[in-house]
């Protein structure tokens, strides 16, 4: 079997987990930065707020997926996923 030497293992980049209600200022200040009012890019937004331009696109995907379904199936969806990160906290 074929074994990762360590340092191979010390140039891995890590996931950062930051907690929920960071997350939701950073999305907020990005709906903010990226909107028509200040109309910033995301590239910009991103060094800004010093997350991944990815994680953002992630974000917005989302946001138009969520959009796309019912209200119903949102609300139960978000309970759900807020639930998960009660228990896991």
């Amino acid at each position: 079997m074929y074994t990762l030497s360590p340092e191979s293992t010390n140039n891995v980049t890590k996931k950062n987990y930051r907690p929920i209600q960071i997350v939701a200022r950073k999305r907020i200040a990005y709906q903010e930065l990226t909107g028509p009012e200040i109309g910033k890019s995301q590239r910009i937004a991103s060094k800004l707020l010093k997350i991944p331009r990815s994680t953002f696109q992630t974000w917005e995907e989302r946001r138009v997926l969520l959009d796309s379904y019912d209200d119903g199936l949102v609300a139960l969806y978000n309970t759900i996923v807020f639930m998960g990160y009660a228990i896991g906290s």
